[in-house]
């Protein structure tokens, strides 16, 4: 049992030294200002405030910035604990997602190594995980911790009931009734995941039965907690699903979703290029050989029976219900940082898998050591390049502007850093595909804010006058209307404006606009 320990342990250092070696430089980088800067520096006073934890629970993901389908308060939680003890501190932020990470790791070996798989084996290919590009935004994207937190919490609260169904002790129970809690309140992945309990109180897993007592008891505490989590997220600040739009979507969430899931599987095996976005997917006849590849493997291991099927089909089940929530989407931008809660589903086949192929040809050993010793420095040369990517906003908006110039998000977001550098040409040109490619109000305002900064103002005044024409749903076009009419001397309509700005405000604007009236009216 020690030595046992000891070696998990030792592990868990290699790992993390591993990790560190390849994405500490992180540390020092900075924001991305997609999202990042939301769940931060823009909230930095309402988050640092312990005061304002419980609102965490009743509101979206953004605070109280916007509206947003997104419910995870303790993402939320995570960063204003940081903020309460350190401030506003970027190294602090980025030190906990490289942390989080190896955790993640870590407790996916003690997960797999209750299912019995191979632990020298299991070592290797975590480690191999640990440096493939296809996870490089886990550790070096703020935001990314999300699902970092939902496969700690998750995995942990997997680990415990594998424990309760062996051992029967009621702390187990309590522990992964608590963990799966905090998954669910920390993604709304974990609310399908809850099939993954009831698969796993079946042989192979655990040789334990669970006996209806438990189950029923199981059920109940699960529907308790589901409960608790739809009352507290039915509010005004985060949007609720519409079964109906879902049902009426179907089959574009079902493209998103096979095409999605060829891309990630082809990125997998074969990372020849890493995007940080992509959007409007197409498949190539690299993507297609590679999936075929890997569907004829599958299929013949099962026809075979070269591994338990019963793990085949809790690995796929399990692969499909972590990624399929974030398919829903009528517009999908892929990010590749949600594959982190699939990694046990894969190692669940790859891992036996090797472990039957060694087993029957003993001397191909030394082929898979090869291979493993080659496939380290390349992937973490391809992750330590990647890493860079999320160094700073200038640099991971060009990226994901050339990754996917047809998403309006991104010359939108590439447009906004040209501004800071005052390049208000190239500026004015990006914001004009963003309109382009998608007509939204806040698109067309922010080309009318940048026509504004370059001087043009009689062209903002007319850009901003049609905005308002058609919605008054943002305070910022009345805000550069009252500036411009201050300007021409037009007191009463910069009044006029000034007020209607604070109408439409949100609540943290409304104090400096107040100032602001305040001022141009006397």
């Amino acid at each position: 049992m020690k030595k046992f320990v000891a070696s998990n342990i030792l592990f868990l250092i290699i790992l993390g030294v591993v990790v560190f070696c390849l994405y500490g430089k992180s540390i020092n980088y900075g924001l991305t200002y997609i999202d990042d800067d939301t769940l931060t520096i823009k909230n930095i006073d309402y988050i640092s405030d312990y005061k304002n934890i419980p609102d965490f629970f009743v509101n979206g993901c953004y605070y109280l910035d916007r509206v947003s389908p997104y419910y995870r308060p303790i993402l939320n939680l995570s960063f204003s604990l940081e903020s309460i003890l350190f401030g506003y501190n970027l190294k602090i932020y980025h030190t906990t997602n490289i942390l989080l990470f190896i955790l993640s790791l870590y407790l996916i070996f003690l997960f797999l190594r209750r299912l019995n798989c191979n632990s020298t084996i299991l070592k290797c290919l975590i480690i191999l995980f640990s440096v493939h590009p296809i996870l490089t935004s886990v550790p070096t994207w703020l935001p990314a911790r999300n699902d970092s937190l939902l496969t700690v919490f998750f995995i942990s609260s997997l680990i415990f009931f594998i424990d309760y169904i062996n051992t029967k002790k009621i702390h187990y129970f309590f522990l992964y009734i608590f963990f799966y809690a905090l998954a669910l309140f920390t993604k709304e992945t974990a609310l399908p995941l809850i099939i993954i309990y009831f698969l796993l109180t079946f042989y192979p897993f655990t040789s334990s039965p669970f006996k209806i007592k438990q189950k029923l008891l199981n059920s109940l505490c699960f529907l308790a907690i589901i409960a608790i989590y739809f009352f507290l997220r039915h509010n005004d600040t985060v949007g609720n699903p519409d079964i109906v739009f879902y049902i009426k979507n179907s089959l574009i969430f079902s493209k998103n979703i096979i095409l999605g899931l060829m891309i990630y599987i082809k990125q997998l095996i074969f990372p020849n290029y890493m995007p940080v976005i992509m959007y409007n997917i197409s498949l190539d006849v690299t993507t297609i050989t590679i999936n075929l590849i890997v569907f004829i493997s599958l299929a013949f291991v099962y026809y075979k029976k070269l591994l338990d099927r019963k793990i085949i089909l809790f690995s796929l089940i399990f692969f499909f219900l972590s990624v399929f929530p974030t398919f829903l989407q009528t517009e999908y931008a892929l990010l590749f940082h949600r594959l982190i809660i699939v990694l046990p589903a894969i190692l669940l086949i790859i891992v036996p898998v090797i472990e039957k192929i060694l087993s029957l040809f003993p001397e191909t050993k030394k082929y898979f050591i090869l291979i493993f010793v080659l496939l380290i420095p390349i992937l973490s040369y391809a992750s330590f390049n990647q890493a860079d990517k999320y160094k700073n906003s200038f640099i991971f908006w060009s990226e994901a502007y050339n990754d996917a110039p047809n998403y309006h998000l991104t010359p939108d977001g590439l447009s906004k850093e040209y501004r800071k550098i005052k390049d208000y040409k190239k500026a004015l040109e990006l914001e004009k595909e963003a309109v382009d490619l998608n007509g939204l109000s806040l698109y067309y305002t922010n080309y009318a804010i940048i026509q504004y900064e370059m001087g043009q103002k009689e062209y903002a005044k007319e850009n901003f006058l049609r905005i308002i024409q058609q919605t008054n749903k943002y305070y910022l076009p009345y805000k550069y209307l009252s500036k411009i009419y201050l300007q021409e001397n037009n007191k009463e309509k910069a009044i006029e404006y000034a007020k209607k700005a604070i109408e439409s405000a949100p609540d943290k604007e409304k104090a400096t606009l107040t100032e602001y009236l305040n001022i141009i009216s006397n």
